[in-house]
């Protein structure tokens, strides 16, 4: 019999009994302490901190109560032997594997619905605050993302100049190298129209209108 339990949080396992020689459950059984051991790890085999099951009557089943400190360890194993020379039940074997502790069986945490235990992510949930982020349309690029991002950092810090060309007079912002164009925007008036030159005081009001 194999169950899943949490590493180092004190637990009931249930089980049941099958008659000695048959294959029914046994309700009433006799059990003496010494019949239930555990072991640790493959450890050496001792009594537990309660000897003995408690029967549930309902379910033909019984439970044994397993402390904090006999839960702290990655597999458990409790061995059941009936000692009496005539057996009431069949002997077995329940085995338990742990979770949600570096040192268990399994470290992901199935209590942690936000992250499973995985620490290397954030304990809120996607698109809350401080949870990762998602695409509501889907299509999402964080690589696109960073690259724009990039971008609008050289067009706010990189060096920009003020050329004119024939007639027509350009913003232009060069990429980190200071000599590859990245925008070559031409300034219009507010009609739309080439500025034929720049004088102080037009500058901000054209800008304003065209950039």
């Amino acid at each position: 019999m194999n169950v899943l339990r949490k590493y180092g949080v004190a637990t009931r396992i249930r089980f049941p009994l099958v008659e000695a020689g048959a294959q029914d459950f046994k309700s009433g059984a006799t059990v003496d302490a010494g019949d239930f051991k555990i072991s640790k790890d493959d450890g050496a085999a001792v009594n537990p901190a309660t000897t003995t099951p408690t029967e549930i009557v309902n379910i033909d089943a019984y439970y044994l109560p397993l402390s904090v400190a006999e839960m702290e360890a990655a597999n458990i194993v409790i061995q059941c032997t009936d000692q009496t020379v005539t057996k009431e039940w069949e002997d077995q074997q329940i085995i338990i594997d742990t979770y949600g502790h570096p040192s268990a069986q399994h470290a992901m945490d199935l209590d942690d619905a936000i992250r499973g235990g995985m620490t290397a992510l954030p304990n809120a949930a996607a698109d809350a605050a401080g949870g990762l982020p998602i695409s509501d349309v889907g299509g999402l690029d964080l690589d696109a993302v960073d690259t724009n991002i990039n971008t609008l950092f050289k067009f706010i810090k990189n060096k920009k100049e003020l050329l004119k060309i024939a007639a027509v007079w350009y913003l232009i912002t060069y990429d980190d190298n200071s000599s590859t164009e990245i925008m070559r925007k031409a300034i219009k008036d507010k009609d739309g129209n080439n500025i034929s030159d720049l004088v102080a005081g037009e500058l901000a009001q054209e800008l304003k209108s065209t950039v």
